[in-house]
């Protein structure tokens, strides 16, 4: 999972690698634990890359994740 300009204000890259074709989630995790964005995807075996527009965000730390089956990746 690669997630780019990190840190960045504006649009954002998502770059993860799925090992199958299928369902995934992707979530945006506040310090505090609390989703504040979730879309569900579906992904291709490989490289995928999503664009992804924060609005209305506080400034601070997010944890962006994506879950795909019992895999989960994450990152700052």
């Amino acid at each position: 999972l690669q997630v780019y300009p990190n840190p960045g204000s504006g649009p954002v890259t998502i770059n993860y690698l799925a090992d199958v074709s299928g369902a995934a989630t992707l979530s945006v995790v506040a310090s505090n634990g609390r989703a504040v964005y979730t879309d569900k995807l579906i992904v291709k075996k490989g490289l995928n890359t999503f664009q992804w527009k924060p609005t209305g965000l506080a400034q601070g730390i997010y944890l962006i994740q994506v879950q795909q089956g019992s895999a989960q990746r994450t990152v700052k």
